[in-house]
C-alpha cells in the first residue's frame, strides 16, 4: 500500500497528508538542525586496465529523476531528446568513436547503449551519463545498473559518481530518425529513444542487422502492414543506404521515417515543429529533411520558455555583435524567463567565431 514519508515506526500506514517542516524546526529535540562531519572516504573501485574511464552521472537541465512527470512534457523534450554519454575528445579519438555514434557504455555490473556526445567539456578520462531514461523511454540507457550497490555509511546515498568503466562503438549497420502520431506496437530495433512531441512522439533508432526491407521497417513503425508500402510516400537512394518515408491519412500526416547507414543529417527540430501542423500536400517538403533554402532553421532549442533556439542566438550574436546573455536576451528573448538556459546561452558565446558555422551533435 502506498504510503507519505515520514513514516515514524510504531505508525499505521496511511495517506493522511504530511509534509517535512510544516510546522516550521527540524526533527531533533530543540528543533534544530545538526550539521554531521564525515571523513573523506575515496571510491570503493578503481579504475583498472578493463575498465580504465570513470563514469558520473546526474541530472540534465529540464529532467527530473526517472521523467514519470517531466517526461510526458513535449515542451521540455525539446532541449535533449535522447539518452547519451560525454566523452572527451581524446578519449573518444582513441577508441575509435565518432560524433553523434551510438556507442557501448559498460562497466562490471553492465551495459548501456547511448549517443556519444564528444565534448571538451568533459575532463580526459571521464564520462557523464544521464539518470533519466528508464526502459519506458530508451532500449537500453537505465545508466544505475552499472554501479555497484555502495551507498554512504551515513546517509545512505549510493555512490552513483565514481564508477570504474569502458565505452566503446556499438556494431551498427543502419541508423533511423520518425516522428510518429502513435507509438509504434512493437519497438523491434536493437537501439531506440523517444520522447513526446506536439501531435506524438520523436524516435532515434539503429539496427544491428543489415536494413534487408526499409518498407517493412517503415510499415511497422507507422503501424501499418507491409502490403500498405506502395501507400507511402517515398524518397529512396538504395545505392547510398538512405530511404525516407512519410505516411499521412485523410488530412493529417501521421508518420516520418528517415533510414541511413550513418546517423541521419536532417533539421530534427524543424521537422518536429512542422509535424503537427503538416498536411499530405507537405509531404515531399518534410521528406527534404530541412526547410527550404533562404528559410531559418531555429536549431535544438536552448531556450523552452520563449523557444529560441541555438542557430537564432548565434545569427542574433554575429548580426548585432552581442558579447553577453543579457544582450542575447533583450534581442531574442532567450534567458529572460526561468533563466536556467543562461549557462548555455554563455557558453555559445564562448564558443561563436565570427565567420564559422556553430556545429553542434544532433544539428
Amino acid at each position: 500500500m502506498p504510503f507519505q514519508w515520514p513514516w515514524r515506526k510504531g505508525e499505521p500506514e496511511t495517506l493522511q497528508p504530511k509534509r517535512f517542516f510544516a510546522e516550521g524546526g527540524f526533527y531533533t529535540p530543540d528543533q534544530r538542525a545538526r550539521f554531521v562531519a564525515t571523513p573523506y572516504r575515496p571510491p570503493v573501485d578503481a579504475p583498472d586496465e578493463s575498465f580504465p574511464l570513470v563514469l558520473n552521472s546526474g541530472r540534465i537541465r529540464d529532467q527530473w529523476h526517472t521523467m514519470t512527470r517531466t517526461g510526458i512534457v513535449a515542451r521540455l523534450a525539446q532541449h535533449i531528446s535522447e539518452p547519451f554519454v560525454e566523452i572527451h575528445p581524446e578519449d573518444a579519438a582513441a577508441r575509435g568513436i565518432e560524433a553523434a555514434s551510438i556507442v557501448v557504455v559498460e562497466s562490471a555490473h553492465g551495459s548501456v547503449l547511448l549517443r556519444a556526445q564528444i565534448t571538451d567539456r568533459q575532463r580526459k578520462g571521464g564520462l557523464f551519463v544521464p539518470i533519466h531514461w528508464t526502459d519506458q523511454f530508451a532500449s537500453d540507457a537505465r545508466v544505475g545498473k552499472l554501479f555497484k550497490g555502495h551507498v554512504d555509511p551515513v546517509s545512505g546515498q549510493p555512490e552513483s559518481k565514481a564508477q570504474p568503466a569502458q565505452v566503446r562503438p556499438a556494431s551498427l549497420s543502419w541508423y533511423g530518425f520518425a516522428l510518429l502520431a502513435h507509438k509504434p506496437p512493437q519497438l523491434d530495433a536493437t537501439y531506440w529513444a523517444l520522447m513526446p512531441l506536439e501531435g506524438g512522439l520523436r524516435m532515434e533508432l539503429a539496427g544491428a542487422q543489415p536494413l534487408e526491407d526499409a518498407d517493412a521497417r517503415a510499415c511497422a513503425l507507422f503501424g501499418l502492414p507491409k502490403e500498405a508500402a506502395s501507400s507511402l510516400v517515398r524518397v529512396t537512394d538504395p545505392a547510398r543506404g538512405r530511404f525516407w518515408y512519410a505516411h499521412a491519412e485523410g488530412d493529417r500526416v501521421l508518420g516520418l521515417a528517415f533510414f541511413a547507414p550513418t546517423p541521419v543529417e536532417a533539421a530534427r527540430d524543424w521537422l518536429c515543429g512542422e509535424f503537427a501542423r503538416a498536411k499530405p500536400q507537405d509531404l515531399l517538403r518534410l521528406l527534404a529533411g530541412r526547410p527550404a533554402l533562404g528559410r531559418p532553421e531555429p536549431g535544438r532549442k536552448v531556450c523552452i520558455c520563449f523557444d529560441v533556439g541555438v542557430n537564432t542566438i548565434v545569427a542574433a550574436a554575429r548580426q548585432h555583435g552581442l558579447t553577453s546573455v543579457d544582450e542575447v536576451g533583450r534581442v531574442t528573448g532567450a534567458g529572460t524567463g526561468c533563466g536556467s538556459c543562461r549557462p548555455e546561452i554563455a557558453r555559445i558565446l564562448r564558443e561563436i567565431e565570427p565567420a564559422t558555422p556553430l556545429l553542434l551533435v544532433g544539428e
